[in-house]
C-alpha cells in the first residue's frame, strides 16, 4: 500500500525528471527555505536502487538540475560488478 502510493507522488521534478518516462519510481519530495529533498526507490534494468538526496543552501534551479542527473545516472548504469578476489 505504501508503495503504490509513493508511486504517484505528484511532485516529478527532481530524481524523476532524469528517468524514462515509463519508469517505476516510488518516492517522497520534501522542501522547506533553502533546502530541496528527494528520496525512494527506482526499479531498473539492473535491480532495485535506492537513491536519497538532500540538499541545503542550493538555489532551485541547481538543486533540481543536480537530481535529475542523479536520476539518470543511477538508472541507466549498470551494477558494479565485485572484483574477483584470491584473498582477504
Amino acid at each position: 500500500a505504501m508503495t503504490w502510493l509513493l508511486l504517484r507522488q505528484g511532485i516529478n521534478d527532481r530524481l524523476s525528471l532524469g528517468m524514462p518516462k515509463d519508469a517505476l519510481f516510488a518516492h517522497k519530495t520534501g522542501n522547506s527555505a533553502g533546502t530541496f529533498h528527494d528520496a525512494g526507490i527506482a526499479w531498473t534494468a539492473w535491480g532495485e536502487r535506492v537513491l536519497v538526496v538532500l540538499t541545503d543552501g542550493v538555489a532551485a534551479p541547481d538543486a533540481r538540475a543536480l537530481m535529475k542527473d542523479l536520476g539518470y545516472w543511477a538508472y541507466v548504469l549498470p551494477a558494479p560488478v565485485a572484483a574477483a578476489r584470491s584473498g582477504p
